[in-house]
């Protein structure tokens, strides 16, 4: 299963799970870009649209790389003897790809399948197993669902697995960095990246496909640069058919080409934002520090080249990280709730020893005596119902825990509903999404087996359409099957 950012709606699960550093490896054809970069709100800031996005580079450095990659592994074991760093949670560049906006029919079932049986559309002269693809959904029309596509070549990805030190970085993916705009509703944003005489730009908007290009520079110089991107101003007014501003320009380029680079953009691209809150981020790391922003805030597999057999590795030992870091903090909130109803208990106790002494001392005014005994039931009725809920503070705990440890990586649950049927008996519902009928039985199987659940019956599994999937949840196929289970738990 694919954990989803929304699994606790909007919850920002990398911050919860301890992600605040990211060492950022921006390959190109002959030189690496390495940003090691921590984020910088604080743990109370855990929505990812609450985060302001402001990042810090802890350590930045380039080498040259020849055409074979072979320098990379030394390259990478450099720098974090350089800057001491140990097992980083690192995430690969790739600059050699081509992405393009891919507009698959609505009435579509499986688009992985589409994608796999048309891939040879989206590759001139090239074999369907020479290359690896990912797609990002980005907006639905009237007849299509346009995605953002982005396709690598199989042996350059196999030369950079072989050069990477696995045995000295966590792995989480491998991405074409500038495809990592988080645009809002309204913002039209534009990335330019230089690297020696090439140009590659990506524009994306709320209202229009996402568009990338390359074109070649033949000279790094001012002028040459103000028609450049006077020419790509023109493009992106044709593809939108109207004059609209671009709100935010992100620059990356070469140090030796940054300053007038920086100059041209901003003769042509008046009035637009420029590295809007990367100002401290070095040139050439502009790139990196979009995807960072991106990643740090949520940990979808979109648009990521890894192969799945490397990426869940470490996929999973974050999202055991979170399960802990939930767990402790559950465990935190029942010592505090303890407590409260602990002092509680003190503070009505001695209420009620404070009205009896009075009732005693007041035989003779009986009216008084009534209000005070009216007021000493009141207060005994209030202790009864809290040494009621202390005594079952720890009922549902035990249900809670079972689940998290039952529950595979191909099952999703949406919601656990417990209901009291006696004072030793709750029945537990279980409503979520599997892969497939075979993936419910074996979650029913799991149930059985752990000795907790009783009773543990299949109440109705239905294949949905992508359609009817909630949007929070976000998982690897469009088409699943939801479920609804009920067992019985026997409480001490």
């Amino acid at each position: 299963m694919r954990l989803s950012a929304d699994f606790i709606k909007k919850l920002n699960y990398p911050k919860l799970a301890g992600l605040e550093k990211v060492l950022m490896v921006d390959v190109f054809p002959h030189k690496v870009v390495f940003s090691y970069i921590r984020r910088n709100d604080s743990l109370l800031h855990l929505s990812i649209d609450k985060w302001d996005g402001q990042l810090t580079v802890l350590a930045f450095a380039e080498y040259e790389l020849d055409a074979a990659l072979s320098q990379l592994h030394a390259a990478i074991t450099q720098f974090l003897e350089d800057n001491k760093i140990e097992l980083p949670y690192t995430v690969i560049g790739i600059n050699e790809f081509k992405t393009t906006a891919v507009p698959v029919p609505a009435d579509t079932e499986d688009t992985e399948l589409w994608f796999t049986e048309n891939l040879h559309k989206l590759i001139p002269g090239g074999k369907e197993n020479d290359f690896t693809f990912a797609y990002r959904k980005d907006f639905t029309d009237e007849n299509s669902i346009w995605f953002s596509t982005v396709l690598v070549r199989n042996d350059l990805l196999e030369r950079m697995l072989y050069n990477i030190p696995v045995n000295l970085v966590k792995l989480m993916g491998i991405y074409a960095f500038p495809l990592f705009m988080r645009c809002n509703e309204v913002a039209d944003c534009l990335y330019i990246g230089l690297s020696g005489h090439k140009m590659f730009y990506h524009y994306c908007s709320p209202q229009l496909p996402r568009f990338s290009g390359e074109d070649y520079i033949e000279q790094l110089s001012e002028h040459y640069l103000r028609n450049t991107f006077l020419e790509l101003q023109n493009k992106i007014s044709s593809a939108g058919k109207n004059n609209r501003a671009v709100q935010h320009i992100f620059l990356s380029a070469d140090q030796d080409a940054s300053a007038i680079a920086e100059r041209a953009a901003r003769y042509v691209f008046t009035g637009s934002s420029m590295n809007n809150g990367f100002a401290d981020i070095p040139g050439s790391a502009v790139a990196s520090a979009l995807a960072a922003q991106h990643i740090l805030a949520s940990l979808d597999a979109l648009l990521n080249l890894l192969p799945e057999k490397h990426y869940h590795v470490y996929r999973e030992g974050i999202e055991r990280q979170l399960t802990s870091r939930l767990i402790l903090a559950g465990g935190i909130v029942v010592f505090l709730l303890l407590f409260i109803v602990q002092a509680a208990e003190f503070g009505l106790n001695a209420k009620a020893e404070s009205i009896d002494e009075q009732s005693t001392g007041i035989s003779s005014q009986s009216m008084q005596m009534e209000k005070l005994k009216t007021e000493n039931n009141t207060f005994r009725k209030n202790l009864l119902f809290l040494e009621k809920l202390k005594g079952h503070q720890n009922r549902y705990s035990p249900v809670i825990k079972q689940i998290s440890l039952i529950i595979n990586n191909r099952t999703c649950l949406t919601n656990v509903a417990l209901r009291e049927k006696t004072e030793t008996l709750v029945t537990v519902e279980l409503t979520g999404y599997a892969f497939t009928q075979q993936d419910v039985a074996d979650f029913i199987s799991a149930l059985e087996l752990n000795k907790i659940f009783k009773s543990v019956a299949l109440i109705h599994s239905v294949r949905s359409d992508g359609e009817e999937i909630p949007e929070e949840i976000a998982m690897p196929q469009t088409e699943l099957v939801k479920f609804l289970l009920s067992a019985s738990y026997v409480t001490n």
